[in-house]
């Protein structure tokens, strides 16, 4: 029983000690190293999970962000839509009154106002100050566009406040004219019986005439006034004056009348009350035409509508300042949005290098944890030995020891400052092949590449584009009398002037030598282009002083539209190009619009010169000579013409086409 007992206790001591030997304690190095291995895992994993864990709710919060600013966005377009309403509304109110219209105005700036309030809600739930104080003054702004609206309503259904003319016309000159054309009734009336039948007739005939051209000056004004709306002329300035200038005439005659009046009353043929008539139609002629002077200093003035008036100082700067707040607020909006989606793509990105390098890190750990406690002080030292030894030799494929970490990331620091070099050399290299180096215009390359873009959204959208293919007159001169630097010069001030008069969505380019081309998109139709080459030309007739020479050029221009005349880069640019060389013979600056006749004369001038250098080279014209005899008879000389002795056009003599000054330079 006791050896049973002994037994038993000896089983009990080899178990426990069999225990101790596969568990190492935290006195052994085995033991330290295992532990801390453990302990760095479990302090990784749950900093992964912390990482994985935040950046799960950063993500949600970014996302609900852009989420809110995209309604935002589609909001602003809404209020922006409706501001157009608006505007159109309030346009064809001042055109003509219509109360269909100004209900849909009301209820325009109904929906205009419920939006606003909804935008300012969004923009409540924003961290933004800035958009949710300009969503406040929209709101003002629109209280002021309404009463302003309302206010315009009024005033264009009351003819006489958006027309002040009418007022004068109708409390100054009518009330003249009848008085006066009274008082010539009254002069008829008292025509004396007693008169001779030669006498009553000079005195009907005085009062008849002047009341022809008093109601002759009468409509003349009222048509001058008809002119001010364009009704018989496109040019409302030339008719105006034309009806003024007639007033006028008829004024006089007017005056002149009177002066006879006057004179038949000094030989009593008046009667009694004729002086005092005659000096109440003098009264009201004066009075008369201090009001038609008024009427037409309000119709010649920028005032004579008040409703335009109106709606150009108070209801356009309005609306132009709610689009400019609403821009702010999608400007703002837009920035946010992209902040928030670069901070949400560096977050995944950095939470996929960290979870990369903490899982690298833990199985680098692990088996150097396992390596040094398998392998001995000294073989440990010898791989040492050798790491270093194959880096010295250049080897980096060998995995350096962990002393060397800090190194490695010098090196992607190196590495990382390296690529950042090198992306900027290579971005300097491709600005380099697409720009001209002098005038850091796109070259030929880069515009012939926006050409065909420009083709494509044109085709797609049924746009016209519009190709104006340059050409600066005489600068050969330039470069041979005052050199290469100054010609250099001059191309650059070409290069900033031409930048300075197109629009920022056209492309200007320098295709080679004095060679120079603008891409136009987006224009409506072929007479968009004359102001922009009428622009470009003033601005290169401009002098330019190099150097203290004043230089001033001209250019040849010709244009080309897509798709009317081509839909392919390369041609446009042939027939831009055709088009420049026919305007250089109009001589000095000037532009034309290509034309498919100028192919033609183009092939047909090459024709003819190529078969007049074949027949040149032939020997196939001969020159005959006929005298040049003065005035008096006499031969003073001779001169020489040209004949084709065959070869040319069915051997025809005097080639028809062949001009002298193309025959001398063939010559």
């Amino acid at each position: 029983m006791v050896e049973r007992c002994i037994l038993d206790e000896y089983e009990d001591q080899r178990q426990a000690e069999s225990v101790r030997i596969h568990l190492p304690g935290i006195g052994s190095y085995r033991g330290r190293y295992a532990y801390a291995a453990v302990i760095a895992s479990v302090i990784l994993l749950l900093a992964a999970l912390l990482a994985l864990y935040d950046v799960e709710q950063g993500s949600q919060t970014y996302i609900r962000n852009i989420t809110q600013r995209n309604s935002t966005a589609e909001l602003l377009r809404d209020v922006r839509s409706h501001l157009d309403l608006v505007e159109n509304r309030l346009q064809r109110i001042v055109i003509e009154p219509v109360q269909k219209d100004v209900q849909k105005l009301e209820q325009a700036l109904t929906q205009l106002s419920l939006l606003l309030n909804h935008l300012k809600q969004l923009l409540a739930q924003d961290d933004s100050r800035e958009s949710q104080a300009i969503a406040n003054q929209l709101q003002a702004d629109l209280d002021r566009l309404h009463r302003s609206g309302m206010e315009l309503v009024g005033l264009r259904t009351e003819v006489e406040r958006w027309f002040p003319a009418i007022r004068q016309m109708r409390e100054v000159t009518y009330p003249h004219s009848q008085a006066a054309l009274n008082q010539l009734d009254i002069l008829l009336a008292e025509v004396d019986e007693e008169l001779s039948a030669e006498q009553r007739l000079r005195v009907v005939m005085s009062v008849s005439t002047l009341r022809h051209f008093w109601s002759a000056m009468a409509s003349e004004l009222r048509l001058f006034v008809s002119n001010r709306f364009g009704v018989f002329a496109s040019d409302a300035s030339v008719g105006m004056r034309s009806r003024f200038t007639n007033v006028i005439y008829y004024a006089e005659e007017v005056k002149a009348q009177i002066n006879i009046l006057k004179a038949l009353h000094e030989e009593g043929l008046l009667g009694f009350l004729g002086a005092e008539s005659i000096d109440e139609v003098e009264s009201r002629f004066t009075g008369w035409m201090r009001g038609a002077y008024q009427i037409s200093v309000m119709l010649e003035g920028s005032g004579w509508r008040r409703d335009v008036v109106m709606l150009q100082q108070t209801i356009d700067p309005l609306l132009e300042q709610m689009r400019q707040r609403l821009r702010v607020i999608n400007s703002d909006s837009e920035n946010q949005s992209a902040a928030d989606i670069t901070r949400l793509t560096n977050m995944a990105r950095q939470l996929t290098l960290t979870m990369g390098a903490m899982a690298l890190f833990t199985i680098i750990l692990v088996l150097l944890a396992y390596i040094f406690l398998n392998r001995t002080l000294l073989k440990q030292i010898a791989r040492t030995a050798l790491a270093l030894k194959q880096e010295a030799q250049g080897n980096l494929r060998i995995v350096p020891p962990p002393a060397k970490l800090s190194e490695m990331r010098d090196l992607v620091e190196a590495f990382n400052e390296m690529r950042r070099q090198v992306h900027m050399r290579q971005k300097h290299l491709d600005h380099m092949a697409y720009h001209d180096a002098l005038t850091r215009l796109p070259n030929r390359v880069l515009f012939r590449d926006r050409l065909e873009h420009a083709l494509q959204i044109a085709v797609r959208d049924g746009r016209r584009i519009g190709l104006m293919f340059m050409d600066l007159d005489r600068f050969k001169q330039v470069n041979d009398s005052l050199g290469h630097l100054v010609g250099d010069e001059l191309l650059k001030v070409v290069a900033e002037r031409l930048q300075r008069v197109i629009r920022g969505s056209d492309t200007a380019a320098r295709l080679s030598g004095d060679e120079f081309a603008v891409l136009a998109e987006g224009i409506n139709d072929r007479a968009d282009m004359i102001p922009l080459a009428d622009k470009v030309v003033q601005a290169l007739e401009q002098p330019v002083c190099i150097d203290e020479h004043e230089l001033r050029i001209s250019v040849s221009i010709g244009i080309a539209i897509a798709p009317e005349d081509d839909h392919l880069a390369d041609d446009l640019i042939r027939d831009a190009d055709t088009a420049m060389y026919a305007a250089k013979k109009q001589r000095g600056s000037a532009y034309r619009y290509f034309a498919q006749e100028m192919i033609s004369e183009a092939a047909e001038s090459l024709q003819l010169e190529n078969e007049l250098r074949q027949a040149v080279e032939a020997g196939q014209f001969l020159f005959h000579y006929q005298p040049v005899v003065s005035l008096f008879g006499r031969a003073n000389s001779t001169a020489a013409r040209r004949c084709c002795a065959g070869g040319i056009r069915q051997r025809v003599c005097c080639h028809p086409r062949c001009s002298s000054i193309l025959w001398m330079t063939l010559v």
